[in-house]
């Protein structure tokens, strides 16, 4: 593979990470609240 085309990738990776990261936050927060009522 070359580093040029990793290094571009790197951000949209980091981005997706996060992305995924935060709406499973979102998703588990969500659900414990519809677990207490």
């Amino acid at each position: 593979m070359e580093w040029k085309l990793l290094l571009f990738m790197l951000p949209f990776a980091a981005f997706c990470w996060w992305a995924g990261f935060f709406a499973t936050k979102r998703y588990r927060q969500a659900k414990n609240r519809a677990n207490e009522q």
